[in-house]
């Protein structure tokens, strides 16, 4: 089992990713074209699907793949098999579990940090740079809570969480996620304004074309949100599944992407029935999108 002295050792940084896990990281993100690295939000055992079929990296979620409460040499483990795949990790989602509430009259801000400051350190450790904050089990507004409090609850702990996220070199992208699934932060310009409010270079917004379709939010939101964009989602409005399922038309989201000067990448986060069969179809289906618009 690798040690973390031995990751430390091994782990050499180019760009934003080790070099054990990124095939891809001597050509810099500026000589890449839009949106030219697409990922897949998975579990570990489906990495090697993803770099059969092509895909350009692996979304983890945090609490399966970092194990913070669990040992260290847990986590370096996953670390070891994803070396040996050699797929590249740039991000990580579903940030916060639903235990840790970050609303309400029960929150307890020490103890989210302290489990915050066990993830970024993991998360460094791997060659991540984005933690994408949607967590809406953990964010839910309580009933009878007010909106505004909640508000300024929120932007408090990011407030003090952005520093702490800054000592490890880590992006916190704040998810909007649509009202099916909580009742805070259910738009991109709900999310841009609670970046904006926290006011730290390091709280920035996950941009979701998925949550964005299941609120009729106009593409036109996200010329606005421009520079704040640190990462996108994708899968298609219906039953969230694989792109190309239902032929769905991302275009005018993809075009004002597009038009913010988006130099970063998007993830496939969907269902699937059959991920090695659909897994090309799908990456076929939305690189032909993104070049009709690029």
């Amino acid at each position: 089992m690798i040690t973390r002295r031995q990751a430390l050792k091994t782990i050499r940084v180019c760009g934003a990713a080790p070099i054990i896990l990124n095939a891809n990281c001597l050509k810099s993100q500026a000589e890449k074209g839009f949106l030219s690295e697409i990922g897949v939000c998975t579990r570990l055992e489906n990495v090697p699907l993803l770099k059969k079929h092509g895909y350009n990296y692996f979304e983890a979620s945090v609490g399966p793949f970092t194990k913070p409460g669990k040992p260290e040499s847990d986590f370096l483990a996953h670390l070891e098999t994803l070396k040996q795949i050699n797929m590249h990790l740039p991000a990580f989602r579903s940030f916060l579990p639903g235990s840790l509430k970050t609303i309400g009259e029960q929150v307890d801000v020490d103890k989210i940090l302290a489990y915050s400051e066990i993830v970024f350190k993991r998360v460094q450790i791997s060659g991540a740079k984005t933690i994408v904050f949607g967590s809406g089990d953990s964010r839910k507004i309580p009933d009878g809570f007010e909106k505004s409090k909640a508000t300024a609850q929120f932007v408090d702990l990011l407030k003090r969480m952005g520093p702490l996220a800054a000592k490890y070199d880590i992006v916190i992208a704040v998810e909007h996620l649509n009202s099916g699934e909580t009742n805070f932060i259910n738009t991109l310009a709900e999310g841009l304004e609670i970046a904006r409010q926290a006011n730290h270079p390091n709280i920035q917004v996950l941009l979701d074309v998925y949550h964005m379709m299941r609120e009729n939010d106009p593409p036109e939101v996200i010329l606005k949100a421009g520079s704040m964009v640190n990462h996108t989602h994708i899968a298609e409005k219906e039953e969230r599944m694989w792109p190309g399922k239902r032929q769905q038309d991302f275009r005018p989201y993809l075009e004002a992407i597009r038009k913010i000067n988006y130099k970063g990448r998007m993830s496939l986060e969907c269902g699937w029935e059959n991920m090695d069969e659909q897994l090309p179809i799908a990456l076929d289906f939305l690189r032909k999108q993104i070049a009709d618009v690029a």
